[in-house]
């Protein structure tokens, strides 16, 4: 089932909040000195919320690299149709 592209902004979105979220308790718990005070639980709690940053950041880092990627190869393509193009122009006109 493919997604529309509105549900994949969505599902974006959703993410990305939940994976700053994350890193905001991250934040939060270091600042605040909570992590050092509860000792190996802080520290299970930091490591778990960074695991769930990167596990909900994955989805809209793909989508992004993919979009980046897409469009990088619409401008090689580009550049290399309107090179090609010049080329034919200037062959024809140097056969003139």
């Amino acid at each position: 089932m493919a997604l529309t592209m509105r549900e994949q902004m969505i599902l974006n979105l959703i993410c990305s909040v939940i994976a700053l979220g994350t890193l905001g308790a991250v934040a939060w718990y270091l600042i605040t000195g909570r992590a050092s005070q509860e000792g190996i639980d802080g520290l299970f709690w930091v490591l778990s919320f960074l695991l769930a940053a990167i596990l909900f950041s994955l989805m809209p880092l793909q989508s992004l690299r993919a979009a980046l990627l897409r469009d990088l190869l619409k401008r090689v393509r580009r550049k290399a149709q309107t090179d090609r193009k010049q080329q034919i122009a200037q062959a024809a006109s140097q056969k003139q």
